[in-house]
């Protein structure tokens, strides 16, 4: 989930629908998609749907950006707002017809596009295929009003207030994929960000407010459908979360017995002062940190803590050196005062449900480090704000 004005999913492989037009079009409310290549890699975006106001068009040119998983369409609106397409192939049945792409935009919007996989001749199988397709339940489509309702609320800032709807949704259809990403995405993001309804809102963070309550959603949602798997390690919502060793650990998989992922858990996850965390941050100013980079580069950031009259340094301070990666523990490197210094550190994570703590012993007490333990940092309720 994305705080965009369309945040598109099409799960499908746009394989040869490159150099043509791709239309794709659903009910519930109506709505309909066309992308069209104007050249090389740059395509116009169309989109319109029936809402509680009328009909909303929306038009966009985008630009394709490859991935791994799937193809990515970035661009504005002619509005302003960001437009996210996303593509992976998957057969879909509409009004009795085989398409090569399912098709889902917001997370709120389903339906098929692309081209015709069965067609007239073979619209009987088509329609028997369809046919054998579940209705929805009365659960699921409560849960899809309810989490509709969250979403309005999260594309207006509102974060708080749609935390409420999207596990209401979960818990009336335990099985809605959406719901519980959607949970994930709204609790990471009041956690990092000002909430537009913090006043009425601070129950909702005080019960949802947590890694817990993150990491827990995305377990399930991932389990539902793997997808969302590759999909949270790009998600803009999630970044909070992906700070967390609980991210990669639990719902990733990592481990620190792979070199390379214990070296993408130490670039992309906090490692602030552990014991100065719950000190400084949101009342004692910022704590020491460790900074991993791309190329071998590790910045470390001194602590800028407030003084008694409540000023604090407005200048970050830090000093460099170079790290390593080797089984399963880090080396750091600095050279400082005409000397090199080395220490060695590992990471601790003894049991589900914990942050991990990356350890370097004496390090401090020989001037290396301005701490022996560094962590993810957890901030209490309104420490955000």
């Amino acid at each position: 989930m994305k705080k965009l004005l369309l945040n598109t999913l099409l799960l499908a492989g746009f394989t040869s629908a490159y150099a043509a037009d791709f239309t794709a079009s659903g009910d519930n409310p109506p709505w309909s998609l066309s992308l069209t290549q104007y050249i090389g890699d740059e395509y116009e975006a169309a989109f319109s749907y029936v809402g509680e106001t009328g009909k909303t068009e929306v038009s966009a040119t985008v630009f394709k950006k490859y991935h791994p998983a799937f193809t990515r369409y970035l661009g504005k609106a002619n509005n302003g707002d960001e437009i996210s397409v996303v593509v992976i192939k998957k057969d879909c049945v509409r009004n009795g017809k085989t398409l090569s792409h399912e098709v889902i935009i917001n997370e709120l919007f389903e339906g098929c596009g692309g081209k015709v996989v069965a067609s007239t001749a073979n619209r009987q199988t088509a329609q028997q295929a369809q046919k054998k397709s579940p209705p929805v339940s009365p659960a699921r489509a409560k849960a899809k009003r309810l989490n509709t309702k969250g979403y309005r609320l999260y594309k207006q800032g509102y974060l708080c207030n749609a935390i409420p709807y999207f596990d209401r949704a979960r818990k009336v259809d335990k099985s809605y994929v959406l719901a519980h990403y959607n949970l994930a995405c709204s609790a990471s993001l009041a956690l990092a960000t000002d909430c537009k309804d913090m006043d009425n809102g601070m129950n909702e963070l005080e019960q949802y407010g947590d890694i817990e309550t993150i990491i827990s959603a995305l377990k399930i949602a991932t389990k539902l459908d793997p997808k969302h798997k590759v999909k949270s390690k790009i998600d803009p919502d999630l970044a909070y979360a992906r700070k967390s060793y609980r991210y990669w650990h639990e719902i990733l998989g990592y481990s620190t017995k792979n070199n390379a992922q214990f070296l993408t858990m130490l670039k992309n996850m906090e490692w602030e002062d552990e014991g100065a965390s719950y000190y400084y941050v949101g009342y004692k100013g910022e704590p020491a940190a460790l900074i991993f980079k791309d190329n071998g580069k590790v910045l470390v950031r001194k602590a800028r803590p407030f003084d008694d009259s409540g000023y604090q340094n407005p200048n970050k301070e830090y000093y460099s050196g170079k790290y390593r990666v080797h089984n399963g523990k880090v080396t750091l490197t600095f050279s400082r005062n005409g000397r090199q210094q080395v220490t060695t550190g590992y990471l601790i994570a003894k049991e589900e449900g914990f942050h991990g703590i990356l350890l370097f012993k004496g390090a401090r007490e020989a001037n290396i480090l301005p701490a022996n333990r560094f962590s993810f940092h957890e901030p209490h309720i309104g420490e955000a704000f």
